[in-house]
């Protein structure tokens, strides 16, 4: 990721250059508490920053990070979100993690000698056992070795309560860099709204395609994970 590419993605407001640090020569990120770590194709399938706080939800269900996902899982969540808030319901995480499983894919590189897992850019979504799901359109191929056109974003600061109901100030999308263990297949209670947005989703799933919804969010100008 260099100069010319951010100049490319600040011309298509993808993002804003203020909220951007590109990388120097590091080889191992070392972002600040305030940003997250996150790949220039992921913003071709509908990143947009500030995110909405159901992308924090399912980064938390899934005990993952901006980093780890593929441009194929922002996809995924994004035509989610679009399917269910389209037809006026609530979002909701339960139902979200029912009809959606973790799908990793690592990647081996052996440096100085020495086999090293990476982590970065290796989970998306497919459909849990029995679900129905909507047409597929998404990208088999993304461009060689796309995981190395990666960037900081700063994320904004919220207030939260702590387990002793405290209330301190966090960065809750910022990158943690520690080792995470992935929970593939959440589970939550099922709900009133739960069930309600499990219907509406299956109902778009019985209609459309994921084309027919990303061309809807498009012409409409709203980009489904951006917050607002």
């Amino acid at each position: 990721m260099d100069g010319k590419e951010l100049d490319w993605m600040v011309a298509n407001r993808m993002v804003e250059r203020a909220s951007v640090r590109l990388p120097g020569d590091e080889t191992v990120p070392k972002p600040k508490p305030h940003e997250c770590i996150v790949f220039c194709d992921q913003f071709s399938v509908g990143l947009r920053m500030p995110c909405q706080d159901f992308v924090e939800e399912i980064l938390k269900a899934y005990n993952i990070e901006m980093h780890h996902l593929t441009p194929n899982g922002i996809a995924k969540i994004a035509l989610f979100i679009w399917a269910v808030k389209s037809q006026n319901v609530n979002l909701d995480i339960g139902a979200f993690c029912t009809l959606h499983e973790m799908h990793t894919q690592f990647r081996n590189k052996t440096v100085d000698g020495k086999n090293i897992v990476k982590y970065f850019g290796c989970c998306s979504f497919n459909p849990t056992r029995g679900a129905k799901h909507i047409a597929p359109a998404s990208k088999n191929k993304w461009v060689e070795n796309w995981y190395r056109y990666w960037f900081y974003h700063s994320v904004p600061l919220v207030e939260e309560k702590d387990d002793s109901r405290k209330i301190v100030n966090k960065y809750p999308l910022a990158a943690k860099m520690t080792k995470n263990i992935f929970d593939c297949k959440p589970k939550f209670a099922s709900s009133k709204n739960c069930r309600t947005c499990e219907k509406v989703y299956k109902l778009t799933v019985n209609l459309q395609s994921a084309q027919d919804l990303c061309e809807e969010y498009i012409a409409a100008r709203v980009w489904p994970l951006k917050k607002g």
